[in-house]
């Protein structure tokens, strides 16, 4: 094959390239056919696979890149910049859909760089460099007016539908929803987008899209204001632009004045040469903008510090107020007094703080209770005890509170949780109030001061106060049932146990905060899943384990049971931990599994014939791969379905294909194609199955190649003794296709079959006719059929029926270049003694083959086809 140099292969490729740039674009240009795509991905293999220094894959990888940036460049960015409003939009998709098939089209053609070039060197596959093209030029210029179109025509349609369907009441309150979402929402960011922001649109004096963010942000609360522009520089912009000689801006109602109900859009039948329009802006102070959100954040600075001091110290004179607020902003700024008296004023209307009734110089902390209360005491009013406790407890006001104090007020919440999972009548959920109290109690033991701070003590204590409810409540509870109603038991504890955790770990959550981080301990979580673990799971895996199994062989008996329950149980199991799941349940239900089906098996190869147990096996294999998917854990499918396949057929795979009567060969012979595309499916999925069956295969048609040789010499033996060999040959291979055709309809096509088919071809054809190849028998065959005056005067059909078979053949034989080579001197003399039947024949032969074994095994003969 002569070299193709770089310039005439991609001169080639190029008309290609330009026939499909012509079709997307809807010029007049007839559709690729299958020969024009054919040589297209002919070439560039050829130009791929070449031998250095003509291989050319890397520049073919540049152009494919180089040829998107043109079309991008030349043809898509030019259509998309004349379009506005809803028609960028339509051009922006009809654009990217025709980059999607100009990308699939080049990718189909340039597919052997994807397969091998840019695997060697790792580089982006074709499809990633297309998208990269389409996102760098096109997307990344035009998505900031893509963004605008859709924000402007979501409204528009918006406001349609309302005067549509919507009584009119709806209106303003569907629009404001829709103008929050999509304009209040993103305000900020849309205006302070770098490349196609507010500062840009002044910058490269965008109008039309300016017009458009006036339009869209006067909508909505304080829109104009994100723009720092004044109500009058507003007005005073869209009156020069709406109101003046030149119109570019279009207003409703017509008039001279400027009112907020007026409605402005673009006059995009504006045009003039002769002038430039610029557009007034007011004066945008972004150092005056800086300073007031600074000032701000100062405000919230002044306020937390202020709570934070009168949180710690409850109770504090003017002056020593404002020395440690200032004391403690010094490192950020100087606050100003005055600021710091406005912001003091701001949180006593907001109820953070009060004066002192007393001593108006004496601010206290309203969170202060405990000073509230005792005021209220002292004026004469009492609380009940117990409040007065809560009220000490809650504030941490009366003194530190000692662990069997706090406890005991623990300790009601607890039992209160605990009769609720037992489902105790007349038990009122958890309030909000009740679940701060708990909360504050703990946080109050936990942030006192040593010897008071009762952190460890807590921790242990909810440890325990698990192990008590599972010792007295879960397990009697557990033993005293069994089979499934212990199953349902189990999972109802666990459920429970789940609930108790979560509420008690809310409760205790400040020790998962800090003493546990600072000391390293088990979170709460786990201390719980510990607790369950080792008192409840520990003791009835065995029983719950014995359970479920038993619950299993019921079903695969016949027999229905609760599958939800089963998988409930399960799930605990691997929640438990995966380890548990797989030594505690996994490696007994496959040992149960294992001498399950081995009684099955055994009692089913003496009672039943073969294809009867392979019915059953199918059967018995289904039923155990969706009962796994139903509530088996995922990992376990695969071992399961490992075990009943090695019991049910690695084990008996022997006797099952060779029973007398029923077996393999008895199959075959009766042309039992269900029994035996069943057998091949079983036998595939376990262990050198398919070998044992592609053996005994070869056998039968060794066995059946010999009665098809005796046919081929019975019917050259009443023929002209020079054409005893040709009509011998025919009517051998004839009948081989016959067997092929029948046979490979029983096993499915299994490629296993194929090969056996052609090793006993191949065995066949140098026995029968004097040490002649495969290939040579084969090619001989051909040219009795293509050549004027061979055996047999066949009809179109049946001459492409029998090119599909020879080229199945061919697919089989080790000798394949053998063949090509003998094809080659049989079709040079008939086309030198002009002995070619039909060119049409020729060249259909000759694309089967391409098709299947690719352009160089054809090449050279397509060149004396063409040259003929």
């Amino acid at each position: 094959m002569n070299v193709i140099t770089f310039e005439q292969g991609w001169n080639f490729i190029q008309q290609g390239i330009t026939k499909l740039k012509n079709i997307l674009e809807g010029l007049p240009e007839p559709q690729f056919t299958s020969e024009e795509y054919m040589m297209l991905y002919t070439t560039i293999f050829n130009m791929c696979s070449q031998k250095p220094p003509h291989d050319y894959s890397p520049q073919l990888y540049d152009k494919y890149q180089e040829s998107l940036q043109l079309y991008i460049t030349s043809t898509v960015l030019p259509c998309i910049r004349e379009k506005h409003d809803e028609f960028l939009l339509r051009e922006f998709v009809r654009r990217w859909s025709n980059h999607k098939v100009m990308t699939r089209w080049l990718t189909q053609n340039f597919k052997y760089l994807d397969r091998y070039f840019i695997l060697r060197r790792s580089l982006p596959p074709l499809n990633d460099v297309a998208f990269a093209c389409f996102r760098n030029l096109v997307y990344a210029e035009v998505k900031g007016k893509v963004r605008d179109a859709v924000i402007f025509l979501c409204l528009k349609r918006e406001k349609d539908g309302v005067l549509v369907y919507l009584h009119s009441s709806s209106e303003p309150k569907l629009l404001q929803k829709v103008q929050h979402e999509l304009l209040s929402v993103y305000a900020t960011q849309l205006l302070q987008d770098e490349h196609f922001g507010f500062h840009a649109l002044l910058r490269d004096d965008k109008v039309v899209d300016l017009s458009r963010m006036y339009r869209l942000f006067s909508k909505i609360p304080r829109g104009l204001a994100h723009l720092n522009l004044s109500d009058d520089d507003v007005v005073r912009v869209l009156h020069s632009l709406s109101c003046a000689k030149y119109k570019i801006l279009i207003k409703e109602p017509n008039t001279k004045t400027i009112s907020p109900t007026d409605i402005f859009e673009f006059n995009s039948k504006f045009t003039d040469k002769m002038r430039r329009i610029k557009i007034p802006l007011g004066s945008v102070d972004e150092k005056k903008k800086v300073i007031e959100d600074v000032d701000k954040h100062r405000w919230f600075a002044i306020d937390a510090s202020v709570v934070r001091i009168m949180k710690s110290r409850k109770v504090l004179g003017y002056q020593q107020l404002l020395m440690e607020c200032i004391e403690q902003l010094s490192s950020m700024f100087r606050p100003d007094v005055r600021s710091i008296k406005k912001r003091i004023e701001v949180l006593i209307t907001r109820e953070y703080l009060e004066r002192d009734k007393e001593n108006p110089n004496i601010w206290i902390d309203t969170h202060s209770t405990f000073r509230t209360l005792e005021h209220l005491l002292g004026s004469g009013f009492t609380l009940p005890l117990h409040h007065q406790k809560n009220c000490r407890i809650s504030m941490n006001e009366g003194g530190p509170i000692n662990l069997e104090e706090g406890w005991g007020l623990m300790q009601k919440g607890i039992t209160k949780l605990k009769n609720i999972l037992e489902d105790i009548p007349e038990v009122a959920p958890f309030s909000s109030q009740e679940y701060m109290e708990l909360y504050q109690i703990v946080f109050n033991m936990c942030t006192q001061k040593p010897p008071h701070d009762y952190s460890q003590q807590l921790y242990d204590k909810y440890r325990e106060t698990i192990e008590e409810y599972i010792t007295s409540m879960v397990l009697p509870s557990l033993r005293e049932k069994h089979d499934e109603f212990m199953l349902k038991e189990f999972v109802r504890r666990w459920s429970n146990h789940k609930v108790m955790v979560m509420w008690l770990s809310r409760f205790f959550h400040y020790l998962d905060r800090y003493f546990i981080i600072r000391y390293s301990l088990r979170p709460l979580k786990e201390v719980g899943l510990a607790c369950f673990r080792d008192l409840v799971y520990g003791k009835v895996k065995g029983k719950v384990t014995d359970a479920v199994i038993s619950l299993i062989d019921q079903e695969r008996e016949g027999e229905q049971i609760d599958q939800a329950l089963l998988k409930n149980v399960l799930d605990i199991f691997v929640e438990i931990g995966m380890e548990y799941y797989v030594n505690d349940f996994e490696v007994c239900m496959l040992k149960d599994t294992t001498a399950y089906y081995s009684r099955k098996a055994s009692n089913w190869i003496l009672e039943d014939s073969c294809p009867d147990y392979m019915i059953k096996a199918e059967e018995s294999l289904k039923r155990e791969k969706d009962n796994a998917l139903i509530y088996l854990h995922g990992s376990s499918e695969q071992k399961l379905l490992e075990k009943v396949q090695h019991e049910l057929l690695s084990v008996y795979a022997t006797q099952l294909l060779e029973n007398e009567h029923s077996g393999f060969h008895a199959l075959l012979r009766d042309g039992k194609a269900v029994d035996l595309s069943r057998m091949c499916r079983l036998f595939s999925k376990i262990p050198r199955g398919l070998d044992l069956v592609s053996s005994m295969f070869k056998q039968h048609v060794t066995a059946e190649g010999r009665t098809l040789v005796k046919h081929a010499e019975d019917a050259a033996s009443n023929t002209r003794a020079e054409k005893r060999d040709e009509v011998a040959l025919q009517v051998f291979v004839r009948k081989v296709f016959e067997h092929q055709d029948k046979y490979l309809a029983c096993v499915n096509n299994c490629v296993v079959f194929h090969k056996a088919l052609g090793e006993t071809f191949e065995t066949f054809c140098s026995k029968v006719f004097a040490g002649s190849s495969s290939a040579e028998v084969l090619a001989t065959f051909c040219d009795n059929i293509l050549k004027k005056g061979g055996c047999d005067k066949l009809s179109d059909e049946a001459v492409e029926d029998t090119f599909e078979k020879v080229v199945r053949q061919l697919a089989v034989i080790s000798d394949k270049d053998l063949f090509a080579e003998f094809y080659r001197i049989k079709l040079a003399r008939r086309l030198l003694f002009d002995k070619s039947a039909n060119d049409e024949h020729e060249r259909s032969l000759l694309t089967k083959m391409k098709q299947q074994f690719g352009s160089p095994f054809t090449s050279k003969i397509e060149g004396m086809v063409s040259l003929h």
